[in-house]
């Protein structure tokens, strides 16, 4: 009987490499963006003045938050680009704007556990929460934060990461 393997770690690298993998392939077939790009945010803090989505992903050793975020016009639109409005559509209601970024974070975190679950066997998908205003880390977590354009929208993704056994 062979031993079983060790599973290489995934690192904050690897979730923000499978979480962009995710957003492309999400903003040019289900948002209808046929433009997406990536950048490096080169800021010492967050930004103020955000709104977005966050969902955590849990493992055994290993807490996981993923987050798009925009000021509140690039929510709207993104929200309109899920549930495809035209502007003539008249407004979008808050509490459907907030369930739509929920989606898309839910939705992004089912592709990315797809991606990692060979290396991340016990990762769970929580509930997504939506945020307004910057988010504060202490020295226990990594994070990346990525600038994005999605089309005419500028937005941010976040991997926030905690690792609890080591």
């Amino acid at each position: 009987m062979s031993e079983p393997q060790e599973l290489t770690p995934v690192t904050i690298q690897d979730w923000t490499d499978a979480t962009r993998a995710a957003v492309e392939e999400f903003a040019t077939t289900a948002l209808g963006y046929s433009d997406v790009e990536f950048r490096v945010y080169d800021q010492d803090q967050l930004p103020d003045g955000v709104s977005g989505a966050y969902i955590p992903m849990v493992s055994e050793g290993v807490s996981v938050q993923i987050g798009v975020i925009a000021r509140s016009q690039g929510c709207e639109e993104i929200a309109r680009a899920l549930l495809c409005m035209e502007p003539e559509d008249g407004e979008l209601d808050p509490s459907d704007m907030v369930d739509a970024l929920g989606e898309i974070v839910n939705i992004l975190a089912g592709v990315v556990k797809g991606r990692l679950i060979e290396r991340e066997p016990s990762i769970r998908l929580g509930l997504p929460v939506f945020l307004h205003g910057r988010i504060e880390l202490n020295g226990s977590y990594e994070h990346s934060v990525t600038q994005m354009s999605l089309g005419p929208v500028d937005a941010q993704l976040h991997i926030i990461r905690q690792s609890y056994n080591g």
